[in-house]
């Protein structure tokens, strides 16, 4: 067995993963960031990260994916926060959300290790000029999914309300959540207090959380009340940070402002069916994930 297989990055299934991860992360999650391009980010990682390091150490292939579904599980608990937090402390930029739900992105493991071994047991021939470019687009690719993300603490009183025209079960339906597990739409009619995240369009990259109170005043007819701007995600430059100019602007925007912000890319955005950039979290199941 050849210590290297560079030449198997060339093979289909390889480069239309790193295309996704890159396109994933580089234009839908700034258009579309929701639970989905999340689990597509994963999803994507997870087929490339061991493939492309077992074809540089061939020997030690089926632990570098067992290693692999360790350290990613690792990451997605609350066990790895202390690692972050130095390395944050480092200046080194990191990201990433506690969420169970985002551990259905290992199924692809075994995928990808099956694809692996058959391509082991093939020869193509290919340029060697592609090899070089593929390995360094594929740790540009990794490293470019853990963005730099700053959260900012607000904790705004604002308690504007809206009354809309469709009843709750269309709102939910309209809307994406933002992680999987508050995918309960039974629970949603019943419960009232939810985690609304939209962003602020200007200059600034900020996400916003907010606590919302959600009731159906009637059959089709639904109110929404911004009780409170509780926090701002700022997502930095791969290479820059987070700016902190950014920060500066987050912690400036008034009550007002941020109500002006949620009517406009909130509530409008429900409105016109355009809901790709919004989308909401279950706060009592939402609080319980947080808490384990």
């Amino acid at each position: 067995m050849r210590p290297t297989r560079p030449d198997i990055l060339s093979r289909p299934l390889f480069i239309l993963a790193l295309g996704l991860l890159l396109f994933n992360d580089f234009y839908l999650k700034y258009e579309f960031s929701n639970f989905l391009t999340g689990i597509l980010s994963d999803i994507a990682g997870l087929f490339l990260f061991p493939y492309f390091l077992s074809s540089l150490l061939v020997k030690w292939n089926k632990s570098i994916y067992l290693g692999t579904a360790v350290l990613f599980i690792f990451w997605k608990s609350h066990f790895s926060q202390d690692l972050i937090n130095w390395a944050q402390s480092l200046g080194i930029g990191f990201n990433r959300v506690i969420d169970f739900t985002d551990l259905f992105a290992l199924i692809i493991l075994p995928i990808s290790y099956r694809y692996f071994q058959k391509q082991l047991s093939t020869e193509q021939k290919i340029n060697k000029h592609l090899t070089v470019p593929l390995g360094l687009a594929t740790l540009f690719s990794i490293w470019a999914t853990a963005l730099p993300r700053e959260k900012v603490d607000l904790n705004l009183v604002v308690n504007a309300e809206y009354e809309m025209e469709l009843s709750k079960a269309d709102i939910f339906n309209s809307i994406q959540a933002g992680h999987g597990y508050s995918y309960t739409l039974d629970k949603n009619l019943s419960d009232s207090l939810f985690y609304l995240h939209f962003d602020i369009i200007d200059e600034s990259r900020i996400n916003i959380m907010a606590l919302s109170t959600i009731i159906a005043t009637d059959t089709n007819k639904t109110k929404i009340k911004l009780n409170k701007i509780l926090y701002g995600y700022i997502t930095g430059k791969l290479f820059g940070g987070v700016d902190r100019d950014d920060i500066k602007h987050c912690k400036s925007v008034s009550a007002e402002e941020f109500k002006n912000h949620f009517e406009l890319n909130f509530i409008h955005s429900i409105e016109n069916g355009k809901t790709e950039n919004i989308y909401y979290d279950n706060k009592e199941i939402y609080d319980s994930y947080q808490k384990k």
